[in-house]
C-alpha cells in the first residue's frame, strides 16, 4: 500500500528555534520550540489542515 494524497498532507512548512542556558560549567538547560504546518489532503477541492506545535526540554549535568 503506498501514501495517497488524498489522505495523507501533501505539503509542510515548519521552523523550530532552541534557547540553551548554561548556569555554570556543570549544568546546562535547553528548550526547543518547533512548529508545522501541514496541508493538502481530504479529497478532491478540498484542503485538510493540520498544524502541530511541539516543545522540548532537556537538564543536562556533565555536558
Amino acid at each position: 500500500m503506498g501514501v495517497s494524497a488524498i489522505d495523507n498532507a501533501t505539503d509542510v512548512n515548519g521552523f523550530s528555534w532552541g534557547l540553551n542556558w548554561y548556569i555554570n560549567r556543570i549544568v546546562r538547560l535547553g528548550l526547543t520550540v518547533e512548529y508545522n504546518a501541514f496541508t493538502g489532503g481530504g479529497g478532491q477541492n478540498t484542503v485538510a489542515e493540520n498544524n502541530e506545535l511541539g516543545f522540548i526540554t532537556r537538564l543536562q549535568i556533565k555536558y
